[in-house]
């Protein structure tokens, strides 16, 4: 849709969003808890570029809230999100899933990139402000010298990362 501009792939694209995911964010309810973190993100991001592209307003709210309670109430320290893929835990509630695969670096990128669609709407420095830590701090501390990176940043005491190709 965004090069032709022709509405049919408009329905098309619509007609792989999974309202089980969207309707809860658009009603501002965090139902997070049990499912994969990276499976999820990329279809907000794709729901930011859908209104970047139609203006309708149900896709900003699913973005912005998805946005808000994953960098406030799902992120640790370093920006990063999930524990062994998925969202384990219920809001604010990470303490208990620090260890060996916490922060999918998947996700931090990807949420990276919903932060800059956010960013653009808003101008708001907290969108900013999470970027730059998780660049700085996450993404950023998961690749070694040579170029190798590690997949999870493990953040419970006593693991260290293993770097691959």
């Amino acid at each position: 849709y965004a090069v032709t501009g022709k509405r049919q792939y408009l329905f098309m694209a619509s007609r792989f969003e999974k309202k089980m995911f969207f309707d809860p964010l658009a009603a501002h309810r965090d139902e997070l808890k049990g499912i994969h973190a990276n499976t999820h993100i990329p279809q907000v991001i794709g729901a930011a570029r859908a209104y970047e592209l139609t203006g309708e307003q149900r896709y900003r709210d699913v973005a912005e809230y998805f946005w808000r309670e994953v960098t406030s109430e799902r992120a640790y320290c370093t920006g990063g999100t999930s524990n062994q893929e998925y969202w384990r835990s219920d809001p604010g509630k990470l303490a208990s899933e620090l260890g060996e695969y916490t922060e999918e670096c998947c996700c931090a990128y990807n949420m990276l990139k919903l932060t800059r669609h956010i960013f653009g709407w808003t101008a708001d420095a907290r969108a900013m402000d999470y970027y730059e830590r998780t660049l700085l701090t996450h993404r950023l501390g998961t690749q070694d010298a040579q170029g190798l990176k590690s997949y999870f940043l493990p953040l419970g005491s006593g693991y260290w990362k293993y770097y691959n190709s």
